[in-house]
């Protein structure tokens, strides 16, 4: 049984975790987040556009919808979705990619990236998971700073926390990296 709760208290218990999320977002990967726009500069000076393959519910509603279309090329992929794999296996051959992603990086999208000698920018957050523990020599990785486990909002009373910082996290990342570019 959870008690009623007072409106508002929820909203700004979520709302403080995004905003400490940003600020140690800002803080620790700030300088990550310029070296990635430099990165994807230079290779849309160079004429080649950027893969972003994305995982989750919300980036396929924004990659390549604004001014990042100058520069960006969506690829959803989740190493569970056999469509979305072999869509990827399309993509070009030693393309640089930016991985936007949620915990770490599967073995099997890693094999996949290495197989067409790509060159990935991870956004991720660390993980315990072995399997999703991204190989070493990767480019660049930006740790979008939340912890393992993706709800923040603990309730009094309810065995589990509610409202992840993942979706909100990629946004600003990905922008972060975006409004450089």
């Amino acid at each position: 049984q959870v008690a009623p709760i007072a409106p508002g208290i929820i909203s700004r218990a979520y709302l403080e975790d995004i905003r400490a999320n940003i600020q140690q977002l800002e803080t620790s990967q700030g300088a990550n987040l310029q070296r990635a726009a430099m990165m994807i500069a230079q290779e849309a000076k160079a004429g080649r556009k950027t893969i972003v393959a994305t995982q989750g519910h919300a980036p396929w509603r924004y990659v390549g919808q604004g001014d990042d279309a100058r520069w960006a090329v969506l690829s959803d992929l989740d190493h569970e979705v056999p469509a979305q794999v072999e869509a990827y296996k399309k993509t070009p051959q030693g393309a640089l990619v930016l991985r936007l992603g949620y915990e770490g990086l599967h073995r099997d999208e890693a094999a996949l990236f290495a197989a067409k000698k790509q060159r990935v920018i991870l956004v991720t957050v660390p993980t315990p998971r072995p399997e999703f523990q991204p190989p070493a020599g990767l480019p660049l990785t930006i740790d979008m700073g939340w912890k393992y486990g993706d709800a923040v909002v603990p309730i009094a009373g309810y065995p589990i926390k509610i409202l992840p910082p993942s979706g909100v996290m990629q946004v600003v990342a990905y922008q972060s990296i975006n409004v450089e570019v």
